[in-house]
C-alpha cells in the first residue's frame, strides 16, 4: 500500500481494511520475515458454515507485491532505519545529509512529479502508447505524495495524509493491477524513497516543499482528467479531492518537524 514504510505498517494497514495477514519467517532466524500471505474474512454462508479464509501469497496478487519487491520499496538499511539515497549512490541518514544532497534530493522528487504530470497530461490528450506510461506513472507518484505526507505531519490523519489516500484511490488501476513495469516509474519511486530517508523537512527546506506540493496538486488535477475521460467517475472525484486538499491546506514548512535525536 502507497506510504506503508516497512512490514508491520503494511500489515496494519491492510488489517484496518478488513484483510487477514499472516507472515512466513525464516527458518533459521524466527524475528526475519520472509514473506506473507493475505485472505479475506468468510462472510455470509461460508462464514456460517465455518469456512476457513483462502490464502494468497503476495506474488499471487501482483507482480509488485511480492516480498522482496515491497522490502526494496521500503528502502530499509541493515539497521532496519530508512535510509536516503546519496547522489553517489551510498544510503544516509537523514541527520547526515549536507544541504546539497537534501537539494538533490528535492530535485529528484520534483523532476519525477513533473514528468509523471507530462505523461499523464499526454495520456490524456490520447497520444498514441502513452496509457500504459501514464497508469504506472500515476501509481509510482503516489509513493512521492504518501512521503510528502511523512515529513509534514506528525499523524496519519492531517490533510496531506488524506490528499496521498485520496489520490492512491485515484491512481490505482481496475481490479488492482500491477501497472506495467516503466523505468520513469521506477525513477519516481526512488525519489520517493529519498524523500522518506530524509526524516524531517529542515527550514532551508521551505521552498522545495512548497514548489512539490504545488506539481503534485497540479498531477492530481492531470490524474482527475484522465479518469473522466476514461468514466471512472469515483476515481476522478479522489483525484479532485487530493488536490483540493493540497491546495487548501499547505503543509506549514516553517514550523517543520524537530529532527530526531542521535543515538
Amino acid at each position: 500500500m502507497a506510504g506503508a514504510t516497512g512490514f508491520e505498517e503494511f500489515s496494519d494497514r491492510l488489517r484496518r481494511d478488513g484483510v487477514l495477514v499472516r507472515s512466513r519467517t525464516s527458518t533459521q532466524d524466527p524475528d526475519e520475515v520472509t514473506g506473507y500471505a493475505v485472505a479475506l474474512r468468510a462472510t455470509g454462508t461460508d462464514a456460517a458454515e465455518g469456512a476457513p479464509p483462502v490464502w494468497f501469497g503476495g506474488g499471487k496478487l501482483a507482480p509488485d507485491l511480492t516480498f522482496p519487491q515491497l522490502r526494496a520499496r521500503w528502502c530499509r538499511g541493515p539497521a532496519g532505519r530508512p535510509q536516503a539515497a546519496r547522489p553517489g549512490g551510498t544510503a544516509r541518514d537523514g541527520l547526515d545529509l549536507a544541504p546539497a544532497e537534501r537539494q538533490a534530493l528535492w530535485v529528484a522528487a520534483g523532476q519525477a512529479t513533473g514528468r509523471a504530470d507530462e505523461q499523464l497530461r499526454a495520456a490524456a490528450f490520447g497520444e498514441p502508447g502513452s496509457r500504459a506510461v501514464a497508469e504506472a506513472a500515476a501509481v509510482a507518484a503516489s509513493e512521492v505524495l504518501a512521503a510528502v505526507g511523512r515529513l509534514v505531519e506528525r499523524s496519519g490523519a492531517g490533510p496531506v495524509h488524506r490528499a496521498a489516500e485520496a489520490y492512491d484511490r485515484a491512481a490505482r488501476g481496475l481490479r488492482r493491477r500491477a501497472p506495467v513495469p516503466i523505468a520513469s516509474a521506477r525513477k519516481t519511486r526512488q525519489a520517493a524513497g529519498g524523500l522518506r530517508g530524509m526524516r524531517f523537512v529542515r527550514r532551508a527546506d521551505t521552498g522545495q516543499l512548497l514548489q512539490l506540493v504545488e506539481q503534485l496538486s497540479r498531477l492530481s488535477l492531470a490524474l482527475a482528467v484522465l479518469r473522466e475521460q476514461q468514466s471512472r467517475s469515483a476515481q476522478a472525484a479522489a483525484a479532485r479531492r487530493a488536490a483540493e486538499l493540497l491546495t487548501a491546506e499547505r503543509p506549514d514548512a516553517a514550523t517543520p518537524r524537530t529532527p530526531p535525536c542521535k543515538g
